[in-house]
């Protein structure tokens, strides 16, 4: 969600699962950014489609997802979440001037291997530092960490906007904290909200 003009922007992932003998990973899968606002949270614009894995890197799988879009300096941009067609996890990068057309800027991922997947993306600016913060799918389990089904955690953001996995930090330790948001409230402080899974 966004706010930047006094309405409530949406961008959100539309998954169409095609009918067929498909993985529904690498084929037969559609992920697409889709666009719509609302003036009093009642009643919704028609939906606007923004992106489809045409407009993706060509080595991606069919997993692309959870849109994070922030406006800096006088333009917008949008992280997403996704999976190579080789199992790897990261993040694209994309610059928009309107909010409609967006343009590919830059993949980011771990140096290593780090998952398979990286769901809800986002990223922040917190004292000076930069952050990203992703929930990656398929790490192994270890005896003091990652310990979840699925992680949460952020990487501090080098001056090359790189990321190292080595630097990856959960943002909690149990078991059922998944998919953090951030954002700034009206006092300045930043939040994270964050899902909590039920049994």
């Amino acid at each position: 969600a966004l706010t930047d003009d006094g309405n409530l922007e949406l961008f959100y992932t539309g998954n169409l699962k095609e009918e067929g003998d498909f993985d529904y990973i690498n084929e037969g899968r559609g992920a697409t950014v889709i666009y719509l606002s609302t003036e009093d949270g009642v009643h919704m614009t028609e939906k606007e489609l923004l992106m489809t894995n045409d407009d993706y890197p060509a080595d991606l799988s069919r997993h692309v997802r959870d849109p994070k879009v922030w406006k800096d300096r006088g333009s917008y941009y949008m992280l997403l979440g996704a999976r190579t067609r080789g199992g790897l996890g990261e993040t694209l990068l994309y610059r928009s001037e309107d909010k409609k057309a967006w343009r590919f800027l830059k993949t980011i991922t771990a140096t290593e291997p780090f998952g398979y997947m990286w769901e809800c993306p986002d990223y922040f600016e917190l004292d000076g530092k930069k952050f990203l913060s992703v929930s990656p799918q398929g790490l192994k389990r270890e005896e003091f960490r990652f310990q979840n089904i699925y992680q949460s955690g952020y990487f501090p953001v080098k001056e090359d906007g790189s990321v190292d996995e080595r630097d990856f930090r959960e943002w909690d330790m149990g078991f059922d904290f998944y998919a953090p948001q951030t954002f700034t409230d009206n006092s300045g402080r930043r939040l994270l909200i964050g899902w909590m899974g039920m049994p």
